[in-house]
């Protein structure tokens, strides 16, 4: 599933289409109907669920498409709408979700205007499996790489993309490669 950064998306298709990545995605799901055109690009169906507001027939009409071709994992690649408890909690599939910062510190839309605030040292991203807490559930990957004081926003954002898109890619070629353990509220990574 993916929004309107595409980010994340295009890395990991890039990396499974080069072999890098060893997975196959069977179908990108969007409320964004513009982004058939990554579709069409790797070959991927694609199905556009608009978002009218109602999340229930949202999150109906994904599970509809997810039955199709009942994938092993659902990737949300930088999905900016939240999914109900009730969805991720009664997901026959796991989840994985990439957040925009090194959970649990600055949660919610703009946690690179909070960071930059804040006067951070350093930025990152959070790869970690979806539960029915909001960006609670157990972390996969994490990247960062330190800052200084010469960094505005906008440069903050930068990095954070590149950190977004690799601790993405690195949650997903681990949990393809069965190299994780879920214990608990932990992951371990092998």
């Amino acid at each position: 599933l993916c929004s309107r950064d595409l980010h994340c998306l295009n890395h990991v298709l890039g990396e499974a289409e080069q072999g890098v990545l060893p997975i196959n995605c069977p179908c990108i799901i969007s409320h964004l109907k513009e982004w058939e055109k990554v579709a069409q690009r790797y070959n991927i169906p694609f199905h556009h669920i608009p978002d009218t507001g109602d999340t229930a027939t949202r999150e109906a009409a994904i599970t509809e498409v997810l039955k199709q071709y009942n994938p092993e994992l659902v990737g949300l690649a930088r999905y900016m709408k939240v999914l109900s408890s009730d969805f991720v909690g009664n997901s026959v599939y796991p989840i994985i979700n990439v957040h925009h910062a090194l959970l649990p510190a600055f949660k919610g839309a703009k946690p690179y205007d909070e960071a930059y605030e804040r006067g951070v040292k350093a930025v990152g991203a959070t790869a970690h499996f979806a539960t029915a807490d909001l960006d609670e559930g157990p972390i996969i990957s994490q990247v960062w790489q330190a800052v200084s004081h010469r960094e505005d926003t906008e440069d903050l954002k930068k990095l954070g993309r590149g950190n977004e898109s690799l601790a993405f890619a690195t949650a997903l070629k681990k949990f393809a490669e069965n190299k994780i353990i879920l214990h608990g509220r932990r992951v371990v990574v092998f």
